[in-house]
């Protein structure tokens, strides 16, 4: 006969076990899905050394997953849906350095015409095009920008 003590330490055993044996299922069924999509060329391996530092004590969940998969996002600006591949956020994270904690806001054509300048100009446009807009006021299409002529030489 065992008594109470031992009745507890029996099912306390038990539950561990139990919960252990949930656990390696669980990792077990995430390095499967992390094996089937690495094999798909749907991912790329993380390199945890090659990231930027960052001072916090949680991480994201590409470094959890331990590999890149592509994600999709919308810019807020020209409201396109574009995809950040896995080859890019492993550039961006790894080789730029760029902050765990980021990722891609904007279309390919807004970066490239915030490099070139034009980012401000057009924005004017369109806040106009939208206040006008609501007030019922269609607006003719703006010229297209021409670039000055270039001097003989």
């Amino acid at each position: 006969m065992t008594s109470g003590k031992q009745k507890r330490q029996i099912l306390d055993a038990r539950r561990k076990a139990k919960s252990e044996d949930e656990r390696l299922r669980v990792q077990a069924e995430k390095n499967d899905k992390a094996r089937t999509a690495i094999a798909n060329l749907e991912a790329v391996l993380v390199k945890r050394e090659a990231l930027a530092p960052s001072n916090s004590y949680g991480e994201p969940d590409f470094v959890t997953r331990g590999y890149y998969v592509d994600q999709t996002f919308q810019c807020p600006r020209c409201e396109v849906v574009e995809t950040w591949r896995a080859t890019q956020q492993k550039w961006w994270y790894e080789v730029a350095k760029g902050s765990v904690y980021s990722s891609a806001r904007y279309c390919t054509a807004c970066r490239r015409k915030r490099r070139e300048g034009r980012w401000r100009e057009e924005d004017s446009q369109i806040v106009q095009r939208k206040i006008f807009a609501g007030l019922g006021i269609i607006l003719p299409p703006s010229p297209p920008r021409v670039s000055p002529p270039s001097l003989p030489q």
